[in-house]
């Protein structure tokens, strides 16, 4: 099961090595440190996000926004770069290759989003008016805001004036007196 996290350094000695002797190389060192599930579960994290990155890549459409595909090639190149690289150094409190595997997992969450909306539109049945649109050009002019408002929500209904009790919930106190709408940021 391993020496247990950040304890090489203290178990060097006993096999020859100079008491506080890194391994320099991550996977060495994670798989002795955490055995062979912790270096399994610290590689698959890394080979999943490459793995569905470039399944992805395969799978896109021309159509398909390109930053799609750029993405997940920047999240595979970067990841295969830091596999390469964390073989010559011991690099556990190294943060980028987590932000990196989030990029890639993001874009894998945004591409499954926009993939349905993108459906329900050509189905004739999108989710929601406003966000179908979401990933064109003209989404957000001032027509296109207007026409794809949707269905009011409780907030679009408070008025100055307006006891209403959930106003407190985003910190707005309704104004006495008038009718104007108070606006409250969704």
């Amino acid at each position: 099961m391993g020496c247990g996290p950040d304890h090489w350094p203290l178990h060097a000695h006993e096999f020859g090595w100079p008491a506080g002797k890194e391994a320099h190389s991550l996977w060495v060192q994670m798989a002795t440190e955490t055995g062979i599930p912790g270096i399994v579960m610290f590689g698959g994290f890394y080979l999943t996000c490459i793995v569905r990155c470039w399944l992805l890549l395969r799978s896109l459409k021309p159509e398909d926004p390109p930053w799609f595909a750029d993405t997940c090639r920047m999240t595979i190149a970067s990841l295969c770069g830091f596999a390469v690289a964390a073989q010559f150094v011991s690099l556990e409190t190294l943060e980028l290759p987590y932000y990196v595997a989030l990029l890639g997992a993001g874009t894998l969450c945004t591409y499954e989003r926009y993939r349905r909306e993108a459906q329900a539109i050509q189905d004739n049945n999108p989710p929601d008016a406003f966000t179908a649109d979401a990933f064109t050009a003209d989404a957000f002019t001032a027509d296109a805001l207007a026409a794809d408002a949707g269905p009011p929500d409780w907030r679009d209904a408070i008025t100055a004036g307006s006891s209403d009790s959930r106003l407190a919930d985003y910190g707005v106190a309704p104004f006495p007196g008038g009718d104007s709408r108070i606006h409250v940021m969704n």
